[in-house]
């Protein structure tokens, strides 16, 4: 058998493992990522006539994450949160590394709630970046729990520019929230976050001196 004949084999096997490869591991497109992690949600918080099931949840929150979707990393640190918070912060980190912005507001809060202030500093200023805002990244979930913690905890206000450029996002998108909790279909339970009360928050917000200030309100 002659070299030029040898070679083309090669090629040629190479070439099929290669296409059997891409169809096995094709990674889910949008819409089937989305329906993954719905139907992970339906699993955790028994909606839609699912009867609640967190260990299918999680293996389901785990594939999505398998196939890119790193926000899915969030969903799987809460809920390992109360049973180990290491691993809850691993999860975290890593969907950080994949670029999840909703876990680097995550991460952030954590830190916030245990008193690592500087460590949740840098990550509020990573999670409320221009870039985040731009591209509606900015949850307004973690805007509110940045206020939350600047009002109740004293935590310091250094990003008072970027919250009030959103300030009219975080409104219509807790009134939304506040709906969707009355129709009795809300995700964050109560153990994740108290929804107190977004307009006190806000209120809050546009009463700080250094806001006022801004506006010449003052």
């Amino acid at each position: 058998m002659s070299y030029l004949v040898i070679l083309f084999i090669v090629a040629a096997a190479i070439l099929i493992y290669k296409i059997r490869f891409n169809k096995n591991n094709k990674m889910a497109s949008g819409k089937e990522l989305s329906n993954i992690v719905e139907s992970a949600d339906n699993y955790r918080y028994g909606w839609d006539g699912h009867a609640i099931d967190e260990i299918k949840a999680l293996s389901l929150y785990e594939k999505a994450v398998q196939e890119g979707c790193s926000d899915a990393c969030k969903e799987i640190a809460s809920m390992y949160d109360e049973l180990d918070p290491s691993i809850s912060i691993q999860w975290l980190k890593k969907g950080i590394e994949m670029g999840s912005a909703e876990c680097i507001g995550s991460l952030a809060e954590h830190y916030t709630c245990e008193g690592e202030i500087e460590k949740a500093i840098k990550l509020w200023e990573k999670y409320f970046t221009v870039e985040n805002i731009l591209s509606s990244k900015v949850n307004h979930f973690y805007g509110n729990a940045y206020i939350y913690y600047v009002k109740n905890s004293d935590f310091p206000l250094t990003l008072r520019e970027q919250l009030y450029s959103i300030k009219d996002t975080l409104i219509s998108r807790s009134k939304e929230t506040l709906e969707t909790k009355l129709n009795g279909k809300m995700r964050y339970t109560d153990k994740h976050y108290h929804i107190v009360s977004f307009y006190e928050q806000l209120e809050a917000f546009d009463s700080c001196p250094a806001v006022m200030a801004d506006r010449g309100t003052g």
